[in-house]
Formats: C-alpha cells, structure tokens, sequence
C-alpha cells in the first residue's frame, strides 16, 4: 500500500498532538511515545489525510526515501517530505 503523509518535527510533540487533535478532530492512529511523554513518532488522521508528528531532535537525520527532502522553515519548523 503506497501513501503520502506529512512530517512535522515540533518541540513538546505531546502538547502538539493534544492541540491537533482538538483542533483538527484528528485521530491518534499510531503512536512510539518517548520516557518523558514526547513523541518519537506519533500518526494523526485528519480526514483521510496522515499527519506524523516527532519530537524535534537536531542530531537525527531524516533518510527515508531516495525521494525525500528536509528543511527547517522561517518558524523553526524541520520538515521532511518523502515518497
């Protein structure tokens, strides 16, 4: 099964998750919670479409796919858009 979905790396992924998920009436569909209740790699479905939030690490690269960018945007946001 192929699918697209968008990857925002955030810092306090736990609250961003909570604030998606009201705001957006966004399902928690996955989740690999950290020790201190961040996330490594949590999935939100908002209406079909998958939005994966983790918690914002520097040192980590983002190497999924030989069709893959990542950035950090003017807000401070690390993108990585993959296929």
């Amino acid at each position: 099964m192929k699918r697209s979905m968008m990857q925002a790396y955030v810092t306090r992924s736990d609250e961003a998750v909570a604030l998606y998920q009201k705001a957006f009436d966004a399902a928690l569909i996955s989740s690999y919670p950290n020790s201190d209740g961040t996330y490594y790699h949590a999935e939100l479905d908002i209406q079909g479409e998958i939005l994966a939030v983790a918690e914002r690490n520097s040192e980590a690269p983002c190497q999924f796919s030989p069709l893959m960018t990542d950035f950090i945007d003017k807000y401070g946001i690390r993108w990585c858009l993959f296929v």
